[in-house]
């Protein structure tokens, strides 16, 4: 029996897929001379603290992790106050599935990033938990922790939830968590071919039906 869904933030309830590629390059271009958004692919899905030992590992980087993930969290906060938006049916689905499922969001986003998408779209009573990569010791996806730690929150079992991700990293860090997930190939953020997912969508117009599905699925394998 299905008790959680857990949705992933960027890229599944808010697109700012475009709004993070120009950000990141213009802002890595300050340190490193010649950063393309072909360079900047290498990161889609992953967190700060992944993307900055990469970064000091390719490019030599020079300044310390602490330093560079106060400028980069800083000077990126405006992505989410004012160039982010809301999904396509996102709203909606949340409020229809709140009625019967508990809801959580996991994300490997900064929890500053979070706060402020909650409280501009008004969704703090969507969620029971929210947990980010600062509430497991950094670690970011396709690193199971962050939904495992949902889990461990909600007080549910790994096989009472449904993950609905959008990327890679996002669905290995789910299976890894042993969770289903949905994989929302969101058009935005132009990320296919989630064939790691149990099910994949191309609309959140889906999801409800999709997870219904699974929940016959799953009614029919137990008898």
């Amino acid at each position: 029996m299905i008790k959680a869904l857990i949705f992933d933030m960027d890229g599944v309830l808010v697109n700012s897929e475009k709004p993070w590629e120009r950000f990141e390059v213009n802002f890595l271009k300050q340190f490193i001379p010649g950063f393309s958004s072909e360079h900047n692919n290498e990161f889609k899905g992953t967190g700060i603290h992944d993307m900055f030992v990469t970064l000091k590992k390719k490019f030599n980087l020079r300044m310390t992790e602490h330093e560079f993930m106060t400028i980069f969290e800083e000077q990126s906060k405006s992505i989410y106050s004012s160039e982010a938006v809301v999904v396509p049916g996102a709203q909606e689905l949340l409020e229809t599935l709140k009625k019967r499922y508990t809801l959580a969001l996991g994300s490997s986003s900064q929890r500053s990033w979070i706060t402020i998408v909650l409280d501009r779209f008004h969704w703090n009573p969507l969620f029971t938990t929210v947990i980010c990569s600062n509430d497991v010791g950094g670690k970011a996806k396709p690193d199971p922790a962050i939904y495992s730690k949902v889990a461990e929150q909600l007080g549910v079992r790994a096989d009472e939830c449904i993950v609905i991700e959008d990327s890679i990293n996002g669905v290995r860090a789910a299976k890894a968590a042993d969770m289903c997930c949905i994989g929302f190939e969101n058009p935005e953020s132009m990320i296919f071919h989630l064939t790691e997912a149990d099910y994949v969508v191309g609309s959140l117009d889906q999801i409800e039906t999709t997870i219904k599905n699974f929940e016959k699925e799953s009614s029919v394998n137990r008898n």
